[in-house]
């Protein structure tokens, strides 16, 4: 027999594994809206869309390099070399 407590507590994982279940198949039809809305695009506009799928997303690294070139640029301009 179930006290009030588990009775409310199995209800509360029940719900929870509702949300997850739900949110999943919000999730699934929202990509397949966003992949239909790709698919119009491109045949509205093709050359559009190939362009849109060349831009170059840099990479870590060439984000890390432009940052050090900036500090390394903003350092010199930064060094004043004073004479006496």
């Amino acid at each position: 027999m179930f006290t009030e407590r588990e009775a409310l507590r199995l209800r509360c994982e029940q719900l929870n594994d509702a949300e997850i279940n739900l949110l999943r198949q919000l999730r699934e039809e929202r990509n397949e809206i966003y992949s239909k809305l790709r698919e119009l695009d491109n045949q509205n506009n093709p050359d559009e869309a190939t362009d849109a799928n060349m831009i170059h997303k840099k990479s870590l690294l060439e984000l890390a390099n432009e940052t050090v070139k900036s500090f390394e640029k903003n350092k010199s301009a930064n060094c004043v070399i004073l004479k006496p």
